[in-house]
């Protein structure tokens, strides 16, 4: 058995400045709200709860600081956050990873509206297909997760929400251009109307690019632009019956086709397709319970288009959730059960193109001032690598004068992808999936107009997948140090 040890620390610092109250909020003074600094999450227990009464570590990006920060991707944006690193295989509309506490860019996993949408082949998400026009807010939950999401989550979670309505209607529009020919439009209409919500948003950018090769000698120069083309849209509609039931539907979309040198004479490119949708229905069945099913899919289309011909992977994951959240006479409980059919298709003979994976989950929380504890369990049985169960611990103190101490500690897994599985030629059957264990601690101080938190944390990675070769060039993925 192999073992990667991780071992780090983040600081993290919240300044809520009276010029940072959203505009579309009037204030009577310019003093910050307790909502600027304690919004409500849903990430880090499946359900809505107050950002002070987490004992996870989780960060908010809302809307307003998307727009302050004048960044163009969505990876600029997160490199800005504690504990977070990128990588960027060139300039806006190329390949982009997330190292989330040190871990690998396929560790983290990344939802949109509560929706996996990554690729089962690559075993990552297309960031660069997520626009942040589309985006209302970010939520952040470092430290392994999977006993909340299952696979994948070792790193921690990035979850997006696109834009919703609500209050009288209201247009917004941009547009942009530049250098190199880069420009930028959106436009967008939300808002409520009796017991309906309703947000549709859609935008373009694009870059003609420069040429990404300028050495001639190189064997892939070809002396053309290599810019990128995005055009998205998104929807969100909602009916409230009354004060029990609530129907929403939710749609996303993203285009992106981004240039590269790979061959001469030859337009070289890959085009992805990102999209989810999801139907939910919210109903309220006692005084102490509520009850969500959701039923939707995530899509990852990409095909790269070269001088050696063209090369697809689709992925498509059709998912179920039936939660169920109990308030109880001390705490509350959240039961709920996940069902995730995955499906690829690809130019390659790929012996198995699909796996289902039957998850049950359950989630308690206890506050008790000046006690906060929450504990997830969750078993997740797949059709290709069979059961695990995850689980994990958290408990914040509250010190007084807005400190509190905080612990948490987890386990993750993460499975083989589809590529590493049965790519031809390049692929190990006998794979086990990755395991982890992690623990941190942490001090936090929240005020008037200020959040700050030191964390020092570990983890244990198992069994890490590696693409190795041997002395004879033979090339495939194995469970190594």
């Amino acid at each position: 058995m192999s073992h990667r040890f991780i071992i780090g620390a983040a600081i993290g610092i919240a300044v809520a400045l009276p010029f940072m109250a959203s505009a579309a909020r009037a204030q009577s003074s310019t003093e910050p709200t307790a909502a600027t600094l304690d919004p409500i999450v849903v990430t880090a227990a499946r359900g809505p709860q107050r950002l002070a009464d987490l004992t996870a570590d989780v960060t908010v990006i809302g809307r307003d600081e998307i727009a302050r920060a004048g960044v163009q991707s969505l990876a600029e944006l997160l490199q800005r956050q504690p504990g977070i690193q990128i990588s960027m295989n060139g300039g806006a509309g190329s390949t982009s990873a997330v190292f989330l506490r040190g871990l690998n860019g396929n560790q983290t996993l990344v939802l949109i509206d509560g929706m996996r949408v990554g690729s089962a082949t690559a075993g990552a998400t297309t960031l660069e297909a997520i626009p942040l026009d589309l985006i209302d807010h970010i939520e952040i939950l470092r430290g392994p997760a999977s006993s909340l999401y299952g696979a994948d989550a070792v790193g921690g979670v990035i979850q997006v929400f696109t834009r919703r309505g609500e209050g009288a209607p209201a247009w917004n529009g941009n547009a942009s251009y530049g250098t190199y020919g880069t420009s930028q439009a959106t436009a967008g209409l939300a808002g409520s109307s009796g017991a309906w919500r309703y947000a549709i948003q859609g935008g373009y950018q694009g870059s003609r690019g420069f040429n990404a090769i300028g050495n001639p000698a190189d064997s892939s120069y070809n002396p053309d632009r290599d810019g990128y083309d995005r055009a998205n849209a998104s929807a969100n509609l909602s009916y409230r019956f009354n004060d029990e039931h609530e129907m929403a539907a939710q749609y996303y979309y993203s285009r992106l086709s981004n240039r590269f040198d790979a061959t001469a004479n030859f337009d070289d490119k890959t085009v992805t397709t990102v999209e989810s949708a999801a139907l939910t229905s919210t109903d309220r069945l006692a005084s102490y319970w509520v009850s969500r099913l959701s039923l939707g899919q995530g899509s990852d289309d990409s095909v790269s288009q070269s001088g050696y011909g063209n090369s697809g992977f689709r992925t498509r994951q059709n998912q179920l959730t039936w939660q169920n959240d109990f308030t109880l006479p001390i705490g509350a409980l959240s039961l709920a059960y996940v069902g995730l059919d995955e499906r690829i298709n690809t130019d390659q003979a790929f012996p198995v193109t699909s796996r289902r994976t039957n998850s049950f989950a359950g989630v308690y929380q206890l506050r008790v001032d000046p006690h906060t504890l929450q504990a997830n369990v969750r078993y997740d049985d797949s059709s290709q690598y069979g059961g695990r169960t995850t689980g994990a611990l958290g408990y914040a103190y509250a010190i007084g004068d807005g400190w509190r101490a905080l612990f948490n500690a987890g386990s993750a897994f993460k499975a083989p992808t589809f590529n590493d599985l049965y790519y031809p030629g390049f692929a190990n059957p006998t794979l086990s999936p990755e395991t982890a264990r992690s623990a941190d601690v942490a001090l936090e101080y929240t005020g008037m107009s200020l959040v700050a938190r030191a964390t020092a944390y570990r983890s244990e990675v198992k069994n890490l997948i590696v693409f190795q070769c041997d002395a004879e060039f033979n090339c495939a993925p194995d469970n190594v140090a």
